[in-house]
Order: structure tokens, then C-alpha cells, then sequence
């Protein structure tokens, strides 16, 4: 259907139906409750494209661009005519047959045809007589409307008298099949309730079936009809693309599935049950993965998935509603397809389809694996739990059944055969439900029988063969664990119950189990490296575990830097983006690296001009350091101890060092294929393009070299250490009024700043390379400069008054740095002054100059000229506090209760903070 339009009174929807396959194309109607469908015209259509129903006629007329005509069938006669107007692609129109009575009588037997022409471009009116002949020429209302689609008239209606109408009859959904007789209405639900007895009130089901397509998620209540082929939807279709492994949490009204972009998505029921808030949840893997299981643990709020990335597969768990995860198995022994969880027995089952193929029991922690089933098992697909027995179903693609046994592998059974293409299985009350792909069907089969010769009874006939998965959104069993989620949480991370142990098991998704076995410490340092799809981390031991982490940056100026080889250029930006920096050209640039405390930036060139060159932060004082006997330096680290930078070239297959100035090169070793490297302690790690691995050997000599890991499924590509060690500077000069800087401001060689622009604002540096101005601005030297290019005398900056126009003479960053160079200034001078001019050993020296007795030092009362003898910042009284019975002034004097709010400033701080708030006199 392209296009439809109501008959309110008679309560019809009519539409057109451009068909398909075996559905002819038509003009049809059907009632406002879905029932009494009718085909009206199937012949002489060819583009039909819109469609209006005219109340007063009875006709249904409909626009035609194939036939480039406008055609119109009788429901009192039944008559098909075409209107003897010249159109040629007609779009929307709409047909006015009443008019006011304000209008002239001769108008009283005419219609106006109101329609849009594509090819015209423009809206047009054409008056018809009483037989829909037309009486003159048509009328231009619009010319030049390319874009015009739909034109509708609204003429002044009599608003009948309906039970609909004023919304109170039906609770959802209300139909006024005819509304001229005034008949009750009828009632309808909304997608996801049923109609109660009373035929007007709805009421959500509480269970149903959700079964996912390559394209989509339906739900289904089995009792709804007999029509196992039109069962009502039970909630709200969510649409998708390859759709597949469904998990439940109902207790939150939560449904799980994973897409084919590999992301585990959540639907949230909302609080009316009437929809679904979905958002994404989890990503898995690298984009090479192929996601097998999902299984959801509702007890302890723990999801598991597997998934295979080329020959390694992987059992994850996430603890539900946080990031932590947790690898429980990984390697290439094993291939988990199906997951089940057994919250009442604490047992996970999977079925193996790698070299042994089988199916395997574990703890909830992913140990103490325990293979159940090991033979007469080829192709294992699907398997499920019936939480009332914790038996185990499975179905076995290649040997067309369907098998069960109990939850410790004894008493193997089997139930169903001939089920070529098993893609689900349920058990729900006594029935075991079956999702076949080559039955296109789900199908149900009592359980308690044993006798295999019974027939399966249709429970839904589906019309796709990419049907996926399937799962009861019903209320889940209840059992006791110590990691029932709505307790206190035991375990900081993750949580697992064990079988017969009322303790759990603890297991930190980053980390390492503290010393309590229930919270987590975070390690102090591993490698990270980046694999052309995704980035890994790992311990810094050859056998240590794996820890996902971020991006190394310039933790001083809170900068990441990088490099563009689509555009060969060096950027920096902080790290929400903003204060984006083009730092230098490069023809091909490659590895970089920053020296925050020395202000050095570092990176490698494998243009046609190989070269390792250094900069400052902002790109200024380029050096090239190595340009001889390089080729494609991938790989670039500091030392920040030793003061040298170390580089692998990935063409010369070899490892060098050299100091920040290119000087002192040496080469450490020959590698096979390395291609990028990191500093750390005594040693240098890199990674092996050839080899596939991450290897070590001493950085001075380049001996010992020791293989850390191998065997990625990628080439590993970047790698860095974290460690709380590398960082040793904090000091940033720009932290002081941004260095003066009006704009961006970077730390420099020696202790110094360098400013610099955004890019592409048109901006150049001026007033000595501190402000951003526009690029024309001309001032002399002997003058300010203001951002808008004003020219203004030097002496009226930082005044305190605008002189600019654009007030950026009072810049407050630009102004802020200046100031505290003059109270710098002024300390010096200070305490210059001091060691000139001495008081006598009894004496005080006030900041002014003069000598007080020393004991009048911090006596709460002003001394020095100045005020410095109680209030200096270099050194500050310390006052102890008033004993009973005594007031503190605000000049930390004390004085007698009996003082207070005697009509006199005893205090004598100027503000007599002794009489305040005292009672009127």
C-alpha cells in the first residue's frame, strides 16, 4: 500500500495496493477494525499514486501517472470513469462538492477539482458539473511548484454525533463503523494488549513468544487465535538488520539480542507497556568476529556471549547495567556456539563445535569444565534449560533430532527426529517449543511424552526463511544466591555463585583481586597494542593477563597530538576536540611522540624523503635529526630517562637509538619485521609484523631478546606502556594566565611558552607573538595591536580601561601574565630592600621598611604602616583562640564578654565587629 484515505461516517479506509508477485495491483477498502475486506478495481491501473474518498458522492477517486489520468469508481454503482481532464503527471488532489451557503447559487451545482501536476509544476483548479464534466478551462492557483506533492481542501463539515468522538467509550482504540445510525463503536487494543470481556478495556499480555528475523524482533501469545498463521503481534515490532541471539531479564523488563554489526542491543519495556526504549549496549569483538551465543544469568545480573575471531574463540561475561567484563575462556581448542545458564544449579552448558565437538558444563566463573556430551554428537546448534527439571535440550543439525538429558549428563534422551534446521529451542510449562528454518515454523511437542512417534503441532507458521532466534518473555524463577542482584553487592566487579557454597567467587573485570578477595586494585602498568581492527593490552610479564585500556597523550597540556598522512600534516587538539592545531607538514608522517617536560615533539617521515625531525609543541624550530640510511621508521619511542629517542625500521629491519639532537646513533638490533617500539626501564618492546608477536631485549645493548606473546589474529600494529612512572613532569608554565597567550598556549624548550592560533580562523600572531589577530592587521612594533587589527598606543594595555574596540586590550589572559611578572617584580624589589636595610635583632621588619617591637607582631592590632605586621603572605600570624569568657573580633583580637555591645569599638578593627548584631539601644 502507497497511499490511502478515511471515510469517517461510514468508517472505511480505503487504499491503493500496488501488489506484487501473486497480489494484484488494486483500489480497495476494508473496515476501521480490520474486518469486511473488498477489492474494488484491479483493472486499467498502471502508476496509481494517490488516492481520495468523497463523502458526498460515494465515489472513490484515485491519480493515475502511468494512465496520466484521474479515474473515480461509484460505491452505490459500482462504475469505473475516468475525468475528461487534461493532466499529465497528476500528484495529490482533492475534490470540493460543498459549498457554503455564503457562496452564489450557480456555484451550488458545481464541484472544483483541485490537483497538483508534476510536469506543469503548479496547482490547478477545474470546475466540474453535477456528472463531473468539466464546464471551463483549468485555472493556474500555483505556477513554478516543483516540489508540490498534495493539495486538500477543507470545507466546513457538520461534526456527527459519535461515541469516538468524545473518547471516553474505549480505553485505546476506538471505530465508529457507522457513525450516521450513531452505532456503538467498536473497540480495539494497541499492539502488545487484548480486549477484555467487557469488549471495550484492554489489558497487556503477560507472556508471549519474541522470535527474531534477519530484518526484525515479533512477539506472539500462542492463545490469541487458531490461525497459527495471523497470530496477534504481542508487543511492538523493533526492526534491525540480522537480528539473532535473544537473552531476558524480565524482572526488568529487559530483552537482549545481538545485530550484525556485532553490538548487543537493549529494549527497555516502557512503564505504559505500550514500546521499547532500545539503545546499544555492548560492542563484541573486532570486526572479524562472528558472534555464536547469549545467555543471560537474571539472578545475578550477568550476561555471557562468545563469539570466534578467526580461529580464537572467546566466552565473555558482563556484569549487566556496568563495563565491567571479564574473558572467562579464550583459545583455539574450543568453538562455543550455544549458551545456557542454570542460575538454580550455578552451572553454565555450551556446545563445542571446535576439534572435539561436544557440550561442556562449567562453574558460573567459566572453571571446572565438565564434557557431558563427547559422542554420537556431530553439529550441535542450539541448546536450552527447563528451569522446572534443569534438564538439558540440544539439537543436532547433521542427525536431525532433537536430545535431552539431566543436568549432571545422565539419562541421555531423545525426543524429536527429523528436524533437519533446529535454530531454537524453549520449554515452557510441559511443552518443548521448536524453531525449524527449513519448516519455516515454530512448532511444540509435549515433553512428559516419551514416545518420539507424536505429532508436532504448528504453533506459527512464519513467511521467512532467515528466522533466527527465539525466547519467553515471562516471569523468570526465583532462586536464593549470594549475587542476587537487589542485595548489597559482595563483590566489587563481577560476581559468581559456585554450587554448594553459600559464598561467592569475586573476579575483577580490571585488575587484580585485593587482599579481602572482594574489591579490585588497578595495575600500575601494561603494554597496549593497537591491531588494524582493535586495540589490546597486556601484562608486562610474558604470561601476564589481558587489560583493555586508552590512548597515551600530553598529560601536561591535556593535548593529543597525531598524524594526517590523507592530508601529510602533524594536529593537535585538546582532548574534547576543541583548539584544533595544525603543528607542521609532512609528506608522509607516521609515528609521533611528545616530551612534555622538554617541550619536544618527535616524529617519523617514510615519505620519499625518509626522516625522524623534531619540533617545538606548536610546530615551530623544525629539525631534521635522521636523514641518512633510514627508510620507514613505523615505530618512534622516548627515553625519558636517559634523554634518547629509539625507532624500528620496518624496511631495514632493524632497531637505533640516538640522542634528542640525532647525534651518538647506535644500532641495538636486527629484527625480523618490527614496526613499532615503546621504552620501559631497562628494556625496549616492539611488535613483529612477520612474527605476529610483541618481543623485549635490553635497551643499551639490544641482547636478551625474549618473546612476550604471539599468535594475534592480526598484524599487531602500535604499542605503549602505561605505568605511573612515565609521567614524571606536572609543571606547566601555561596554568599561568595561559601563559600570556590569547588563544592556544604550549610549553617550549627551556622552560619556556609558545602561542599559537586555531587553525582555519584566519588568525597570524602578533604583540610579541601573544595575541591572535586577523591575518591583515599592519600595526607598527611601537604599537598594540588589537584582535580586530585596531592599532593603539602601548601604554594603554592591561589599564583596566578598553581601548579597543573589541576590548582585547584587556585581555584577561594576555593582561593576567603581565600582572604577575609585576608582582614578581615587586617581591624581589621587596626582599632586595630587606637584606639592605636591617631592623636590630628585637625588632620586626614591616614590608614598608619600618621596625616595630617584635612582640607586637600578630597582637591582633596593627603596627606597620602597611598592615604587614598581621597580615603578610610570606608569613602569616597564627592566632591562637580566645579563652572563655573572652570575644573574637574579626582581627583575631580578643577582648571581654562583658565588651560586647557596650555602644564602643573594642575591637578596634575599624568595623567594631563587637557591637554588630547587637540589640537596638
Amino acid at each position: 500500500p502507497i497511499a490511502l484515505d478515511l471515510d469517517a461516517s461510514n468508517g472505511y479506509v480505503y487504499w491503493i495496493d500496488l501488489g506484487g508477485g501473486p497480489v494484484p495491483m488494486k483500489i480497495a477498502r476494508v473496515r476501521f477494525d480490520g474486518q469486511h475486506s473488498e477489492v474494488l478495481v484491479t483493472e486499467n491501473l498502471n502508476k496509481p499514486n494517490y488516492i481520495v474518498y468523497n463523502h458526498d458522492l460515494h465515489y472513490v477517486f484515485w491519480s493515475d501517472i502511468g494512465t496520466e489520468q484521474i479515474a473515480y469508481h461509484s460505491m452505490d454503482t459500482g462504475e469505473t470513469k475516468v475525468l475528461h481532464i487534461d493532466v499529465r503527471h497528476p500528484r495529490g488532489f482533492d475534490l470540493l462538492t460543498h459549498f457554503p451557503p455564503t457562496e452564489m447559487d450557480y456555484l451550488q451545482n458545481q464541484y472544483a477539482l483541485y490537483y497538483v501536476d508534476a510536469e506543469y509544476e503548479g496547482v490547478y483548479e477545474v470546475l466540474l458539473d453535477h456528472e463531473l464534466n468539466t464546464i471551463q478551462n483549468t485555472i493556474p492557483l500555483r505556477t513554478n511548484q516543483e516540489d508540490a506533492l498534495q493539495v486538500r481542501v477543507y470545507p466546513r463539515f457538520d461534526v456527527l454525533n459519535s461515541h469516538c468522538y468524545y473518547g471516553s467509550y474505549c480505553e485505546q482504540i476506538c471505530f465508529q463503523i457507522d457513525a450516521i445510525t450513531n452505532m456503538h463503536p467498536t473497540c480495539a487494543c494497541g499492539i502488545g494488549f487484548q480486549l477484555n470481556s467487557d469488549g471495550r478495556t484492554c489489558s497487556s499480555y503477560t507472556n508471549y513468544f519474541i522470535y527474531s528475523t534477519h530484518s526484525m524482533l515479533r512477539a506472539f501469545n500462542h492463545r490469541s487465535t487458531n490461525d497459527t498463521s495471523t497470530r496477534e503481534d504481542a508487543m511492538p515490532l523493533i526492526s534491525g538488520n540480522d537480528m539473532e541471539m535473544l537473552g531476558v531479564r524480565y524482572a526488568k523488563q529487559e530483552l537482549y539480542w545481538i545485530n550484525a554489526n556485532r553490538r548487543i542491543r537493549r529494549a527497555i519495556r516502557t512503564n505504559n507497556r505500550t514500546g521499547w526504549n532500545i539503545t546499544d549496549y555492548l560492542q563484541i569483538g573486532a570486526s572479524r568476529s562472528a558472534v555464536l551465543g547469549l545467555a543471560i544469568d537474571w539472578i545475578a545480573g550477568n550476561m555471557y556471549f562468545s563469539y570466534i575471531t578467526n580461529s580464537y574463540g572467546h566466552l565473555e561475561v558482563n556484569r549487566l547495567d556496568t563495563d565491567h567484563r571479564l574473558v572467562l575462556r579464550k583459545g583455539t581448542n574450543e568453538t562455543i556456539y550455544s549458551i545456557a545458564v542454570n542460575p538454580k544449579k550455578r552451572y553454565l552448558y555450551w556446545t563445542d563445535r571446535g576439534p572435539h565437538v561436544r557440550i561442556s558444563r562449567s562453574f558460573l566463573n567459566g572453571q571446572n569444565v565438565t564434557y557431558l556430551i563427547t559422542t554420537q554428537i556431530i553439529r550441535p546448534e542450539t541448546l536450552t534449560i527447563d528451569y522446572a527439571t534443569d534438564d538439558v535440550y540440544w539439537a543436532d543439525s547433521i542427525r536431525d533430532v532433537v536430545e535431552v538429558m539431566s543436568w549432571n549428563g545422565a539419562n541421555r534422551r531423545t525426543v524429536v527426529r527429523n528436524m533437519p534446521k533446529v535454530n531454537s529451542l524453549l520449554v515452557w510449562n510441559n511443552d518443548l517449543y521448536v524453531m525449524d528454518k527449513a519448516f519455516s515454523s515454530i512448532m511444540k511437542v509435549n515433553k512428559t511424552v516419551s514416545n518420539m512417534t507424536q505429532r508436532l503441532e504448528t504453533v506459527l507458521s512464519l513467511k521467512s526463511y532467515d528466522i533466527g532466534g527465539m525466547v519467553l518473555f515471562d516471569d523468570q524463577p526465583v532462586f536464593e544466591s549470594p549475587c542476587q542482584t537487589g542485595r548489597q553487592q559482595f563483590c566489587e566487579d563481577l560476581c559468581f555463585a559456585l554450587p554448594d557454597s553459600s559464598l561467592p567467587e569475586c573476579a575483577c573485570a580490571y585488575g587484580t583481586l585485593n587482599m579481602d578477595r572482594r574489591t579490585c586494585i588497578a595495575p600500575k602498568e601494561y603494554l597496549i597494542v593497537a591491531m588494524e581492527k582493535e586495540i589490546r593490552s597486556m601484562s608486562m610479564q610474558p604470561h601476564g593477563r589481558s587489560i583493555p585500556v586508552g590512548i597515551s597523550y600530553d598529560w601536561v597540556s591535556d593535548r593529543l597530538y597525531w598524524t594526517d598522512e590523507t592530508y601529510s600534516r602533524i594536529i593537535s587538539s585538546k582532548l574534547n576536540g576543541s583548539e584544533r592545531l595544525i603543528i607542521a607538514a609532512s609528506s608522509k608522517p607516521r609515528a609521533i611522540v611528545v616530551h612534555p617536560c622538554k617541550g619536544y615533539l618527535f616524529w617519523s617521515d617514510v615519505g620519499n624523503y625518509p626522516s625522524i625531525r623534531r619540533s617545538s609543541l606548536t610546530g615551530r624550530q623544525q629539525t631534521y635529526l635522521i636523514t641518512t640510511n633510514v627508510r620507514w621508521p613505523n615505530g618512534l619511542t622516548i627515553d625519558f630517562d636517559d634523554d634518547r629517542i629509539y625507532w624500528a625500521d620496518a624496511y631495514l629491519d632493524r632497531i637505533e637509538r640516538a640522542g634528542f639532537d640525532g647525534l651518538n646513533r647506535e644500532l641495538l638490533t636486527s629484527a625480523v619485521h618490527p614496526f613499532a617500539i615503546v621504552v620501559h626501564d631497562h628494556f625496549i618492546y616492539w611488535t613483529d609484523w612477520a612474527l605476529g608477536g610483541v618481543y623485549r631485549a635490553e635497551k643499551y645493548t639490544g641482547a636478551n631478546v625474549v618473546e612476550m606473546q604471539n599468535g594475534f589474529p592480526y598484524r599487531p600494529m602500535d604499542i605503549h606502556v602505561v605505568t605511573d612512572q612515565r609521567q614524571k613532569c606536572s609543571f606547566n608554565p601555561c596554568n599561568i594566565s595561559n601563559g600570556g597567550c590569547s588563544h592556544i598556549c604550549k610549553p617550549a624548550p627551556n622552560n619556556q611558552i609558545e602561542c599559537a592560533c586555531p587553525s582555519g580562523q584566519n588568525y597570524k600572531l602578533a604583540n610579541d607573538r601573544k595575541m591572535c589577530v586577523v591575518q591583515n592587521a599592519n600595526c607598527t612594533s611601537v604599537k598594540f595591536t588589537c584582535r580586530n587589527g585596531q592599532c593603539i598606543d602601548r601604554r594603554s594595555v592591561c589599564n583596566g580601561q578598553s581601548d579597543c574596540n573589541d576590548n582585547s586590550d584587556e585581555d584577561p589572559r594576555f593582561c593576567g601574565i603581565r600582572k604577575h611578572v609585576e608582582r614578581k617584580i615587586l617581591i624581589l624589589c621587596t626582599l632586595l630592600f630587606l637584606a639592605v636595610y636591617n631592623c636590630r635583632p628585637t625588632e620586626y621588619r614591616c614590608l614598608n621598611g619600618g621596625c616595630i617591637p617584635f612582640f607586637e607582631r600578630c597582637d591582633r592590632k596593627i603596627d606597620c604602616l602597611d598592615g604587614s605586621d598581621e597580615n603578610n603572605p610570606f608569613q602569616p600570624c597564627v592566632y591562637p583562640q580566645c579563652p572563655e569568657g573572652q570575644f573574637t573580633c574579626a582581627n583575631f583580637r580578643c577582648i571581654d564578654n562583658f565588651k560586647v555591645c557596650n555602644g564602643r569599638d573594642d575591637c578596634n578593627d575599624g568595623n567594631a565587629t563587637d557591637e554588630i548584631g547587637c540589640p537596638s539601644r
